[in-house]
């Protein structure tokens, strides 16, 4: 089963927008397959290294390597690294769509 069919996964973007539908607790709520995009779009808050290469079905030193080079923006709190919903749903977007940019 691969990260754009898992159920749990959309159960872990919370929020209303984009479409996004939701349920108890503001979680979305789904029955069916989810796409990453779609699991993207409805996160508000800022992703965990772990997280992100959980849904993107990668290892942890992929996204560093992506922090590392500039591809992906990220910020420290503490000692953990987060990222921004909207930098992460940029990239792939524009990774869908062949327009990709470096992180500011």
């Amino acid at each position: 089963m691969n990260s754009n069919t898992r159920p749990e996964l959309a159960a872990k973007a919370k929020g209303k927008r984009h479409g996004c539908k939701g349920g108890a607790q503001g979680r979305v709520v789904t029955t069916g397959p989810v796409s990453v995009l779609a699991v993207l779009r409805c996160r508000q808050t800022a992703w965990k290294v772990t997280e992100l290469a959980e849904l993107l079905n990668t290892g942890r030193r992929s996204i560093y390597d992506l922090i590392e080079n500039g591809t992906l923006a990220s910020f420290r709190l503490g000692t953990s690294i987060r990222i921004d919903p909207v930098d992460v749903l940029e990239l792939i977007e524009g990774l869908t769509t062949g327009n990709t940019r470096r992180a500011a």
